[in-house]
Protein backbone atom coordinates (compact mmCIF):
# COMPACT_ATOMS: atom_id res chain seq x y z
CA UNK A 1 0.00 0.00 0.00
CA UNK A 2 1.25 3.18 -1.24
CA UNK A 3 1.27 5.91 1.98
CA UNK A 4 3.06 8.84 0.62
CA UNK A 5 0.20 10.40 -0.29
CA UNK A 6 -0.55 12.74 -3.51
CA UNK A 7 2.67 14.94 -4.68
CA UNK A 8 2.96 18.31 -2.69
CA UNK A 9 1.46 20.94 -4.65
CA UNK A 10 3.76 23.55 -6.51
CA UNK A 11 3.23 27.11 -5.76
CA UNK A 12 5.36 30.07 -6.88
CA UNK A 13 5.69 33.50 -5.64
CA UNK A 14 7.61 36.68 -7.47
CA UNK A 15 9.56 39.16 -5.12
CA UNK A 16 9.98 42.10 -6.99
CA UNK A 17 11.60 45.01 -4.88
CA UNK A 18 11.97 48.88 -6.17
CA UNK A 19 13.34 51.16 -4.38
CA UNK A 20 13.75 49.17 -1.28
CA UNK A 21 9.49 48.41 -1.00
CA UNK A 22 8.27 44.81 -2.16
CA UNK A 23 5.25 44.34 -3.98
CA UNK A 24 2.49 42.21 -1.98
CA UNK A 25 -1.17 41.70 -3.12
CA UNK A 26 -4.15 41.28 -1.06
CA UNK A 27 -6.31 37.61 -1.77
CA UNK A 28 -9.64 38.17 -2.85
CA UNK A 29 -12.13 37.61 0.26
CA UNK A 30 -13.58 35.20 -2.64
CA UNK A 31 -10.19 32.77 -2.43
CA UNK A 32 -10.51 29.33 -1.09
CA UNK A 33 -7.67 29.37 0.69
CA UNK A 34 -6.29 32.83 3.11
CA UNK A 35 -9.03 34.98 1.70
CA UNK A 36 -7.91 38.60 2.36
CA UNK A 37 -4.20 37.70 3.67
CA UNK A 38 -1.31 39.68 2.00
CA UNK A 39 0.70 37.72 -0.39
CA UNK A 40 3.74 37.56 -3.07
CA UNK A 41 1.90 37.78 -5.95
CA UNK A 42 1.87 34.09 -7.64
CA UNK A 43 0.26 31.05 -7.70
CA UNK A 44 -0.03 26.92 -8.77
CA UNK A 45 2.32 25.89 -10.93
CA UNK A 46 0.37 23.77 -13.78
CA UNK A 47 1.27 20.57 -15.15
CA UNK A 48 4.18 20.17 -17.48
CA UNK A 49 4.69 23.80 -16.60
CA UNK A 50 8.60 25.04 -15.11
CA UNK A 51 8.17 27.20 -12.05
CA UNK A 52 9.58 30.67 -14.12
CA UNK A 53 7.35 30.04 -16.59
CA UNK A 54 4.63 29.87 -14.36
CA UNK A 55 5.71 33.34 -12.10
CA UNK A 56 5.55 34.86 -15.65
CA UNK A 57 2.83 33.70 -16.59
CA UNK A 58 0.81 34.54 -13.13
CA UNK A 59 2.06 37.78 -13.20
CA UNK A 60 0.81 38.44 -16.33
CA UNK A 61 -2.62 36.98 -15.40
CA UNK A 62 -3.16 38.59 -11.72
CA UNK A 63 -0.96 41.99 -12.44
CA UNK A 64 -1.15 42.74 -16.20
CA UNK A 65 2.66 43.26 -16.22
CA UNK A 66 5.81 40.93 -18.02
CA UNK A 67 8.42 39.86 -15.63
CA UNK A 68 12.10 39.04 -16.06
CA UNK A 69 12.42 35.79 -13.55
CA UNK A 70 15.68 35.42 -12.08
CA UNK A 71 17.35 33.61 -9.18
CA UNK A 72 15.41 31.57 -6.41
CA UNK A 73 15.10 33.58 -3.20
CA UNK A 74 13.38 31.12 -1.23
CA UNK A 75 12.31 27.52 -0.77
CA UNK A 76 9.96 25.79 1.44
CA UNK A 77 9.47 22.63 0.94
CA UNK A 78 6.19 19.99 2.34
CA UNK A 79 4.79 22.89 3.93
CA UNK A 80 1.69 21.68 5.09
CA UNK A 81 -1.05 24.30 4.62
CA UNK A 82 -4.79 22.63 6.12
CA UNK A 83 -5.03 19.36 4.81
CA UNK A 84 -2.29 19.79 1.49
CA UNK A 85 1.32 19.63 1.27
CA UNK A 86 2.75 22.45 -1.13
CA UNK A 87 6.32 23.30 -1.93
CA UNK A 88 6.69 26.91 -2.56
CA UNK A 89 9.42 28.81 -4.33
CA UNK A 90 9.81 32.65 -4.16
CA UNK A 91 12.43 33.94 -7.30
CA UNK A 92 13.47 37.34 -7.74
CA UNK A 93 11.62 39.39 -10.27
CA UNK A 94 11.58 42.64 -12.35
CA UNK A 95 9.28 44.54 -14.13
CA UNK A 96 9.87 44.43 -17.82
CA UNK A 97 6.68 45.89 -18.76
CA UNK A 98 3.14 47.28 -17.89
CA UNK A 99 2.01 48.66 -14.74
CA UNK A 100 0.81 46.71 -12.22
CA UNK A 101 -3.27 46.47 -11.68
CA UNK A 102 -5.58 44.67 -10.01
CA UNK A 103 -6.58 42.13 -12.40
CA UNK A 104 -6.66 39.20 -10.09
CA UNK A 105 -5.89 40.48 -6.16
CA UNK A 106 -7.48 43.29 -4.46
CA UNK A 107 -5.12 45.47 -3.78
CA UNK A 108 -1.44 46.07 -4.85
CA UNK A 109 0.79 47.66 -2.13
CA UNK A 110 5.06 48.41 -1.80
CA UNK A 111 5.74 47.79 1.48
CA UNK A 112 10.02 47.82 3.18
CA UNK A 113 10.90 44.95 4.24
CA UNK A 114 10.11 45.97 8.31
CA UNK A 115 6.88 46.71 7.26
CA UNK A 116 5.78 43.11 6.30
CA UNK A 117 6.69 41.91 9.25
CA UNK A 118 2.97 43.57 10.31
CA UNK A 119 1.18 41.87 7.79
CA UNK A 120 -1.39 38.68 7.66
CA UNK A 121 0.27 36.23 5.34
CA UNK A 122 -0.38 32.89 4.61
CA UNK A 123 1.52 30.66 6.36
CA UNK A 124 4.08 29.31 3.12
CA UNK A 125 5.03 33.08 2.80
CA UNK A 126 6.16 33.86 5.79
CA UNK A 127 9.78 31.93 6.36
CA UNK A 128 10.05 34.47 3.12
CA UNK A 129 9.25 37.37 4.99
CA UNK A 130 11.74 36.45 7.61
CA UNK A 131 14.64 36.03 4.68
CA UNK A 132 13.47 39.29 4.06
CA UNK A 133 14.05 41.05 7.69
CA UNK A 134 17.01 39.17 8.28
CA UNK A 135 18.30 40.68 5.04
CA UNK A 136 17.07 44.36 6.17
CA UNK A 137 19.25 47.05 7.43
CA UNK A 138 16.03 48.97 8.11
CA UNK A 139 14.86 46.08 10.63
CA UNK A 140 17.83 45.37 12.32
CA UNK A 141 18.13 49.01 13.53
CA UNK A 142 14.61 49.48 15.10
CA UNK A 143 13.65 51.82 12.45
CA UNK A 144 9.82 52.46 11.94
CA UNK A 145 7.72 50.37 9.73
CA UNK A 146 6.48 51.67 6.22
CA UNK A 147 2.65 51.22 5.90
CA UNK A 148 3.31 50.96 2.29
CA UNK A 149 2.53 52.64 -1.46
CA UNK A 150 -0.76 51.25 -2.80
CA UNK A 151 -0.88 50.98 -6.81
CA UNK A 152 -4.51 52.09 -7.86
Amino acid sequence: MDTSGPAPLRVVAALIEEGGRYMVCRRPASSSSWPGAWEFPGGKVEEDEDDRAAVARELDEELGIEVSVGELFHEVLGHRDGHRALDFRVYRCQILSGVPRTLGVDEIRWVAADGLAKMDFPSADRPAVQALLALSPRSRDGAAADPGRITP
